[in-house]
């Protein structure tokens, strides 16, 4: 992950490097288990992560996810980004078809529903119109 996060350069990105790490874990997803890790990075900005890996699968999935306002996502939201993830690989049909091969998490991430605002929304205060 140190060494990814630093070859930001070469992707016309700044590079990052590997500031403080935290508690690792691990979490169910169409790939199987992932093995994940809090990671913070130090760059233009600080950025508190979830990196993760496959180790189960016939490919190996790696990377991070960041989430807002300097916390790392929660566990349900990184599984649901990896069970939503497709892969078209031209240049290696192995991988592609071992990742189609994947059984489809359908319904393990339901969108919530948000409910319609009743009455008036916003924050202007309607003022009463002067009749001259």
């Amino acid at each position: 992950m140190a060494r990814r996060a630093a070859n930001g350069p070469a992707l016309d990105r700044p590079a990052l490097a590997v500031a403080r790490t935290g508690a690792r874990g691990q979490i169910r997803t169409k790939c199987g288990a992932i093995e994940t890790l809090e990671v913070t990075f130090a760059g233009p900005a600080q950025r508190s992560c979830t990196g993760f890996v496959t180790r189960d699968t016939a490919f190996q999935l790696d990377g991070w996810l960041c989430a807002p306002l300097a916390r790392p996502p929660e566990p349900q939201a990184l599984g649901c980004t990896l069970d939503a993830l497709s892969l078209v690989d031209l240049a290696d049909a192995d991988a592609t078809a071992a990742f189609a091969a994947l059984p489809d998490a359908a319904g393990a991430c339901p969108l919530a529903a948000v409910p319609e605002p009743q009455g008036r929304t916003g924050s202007l205060i309607r003022r009463p119109q002067n009749k001259k």
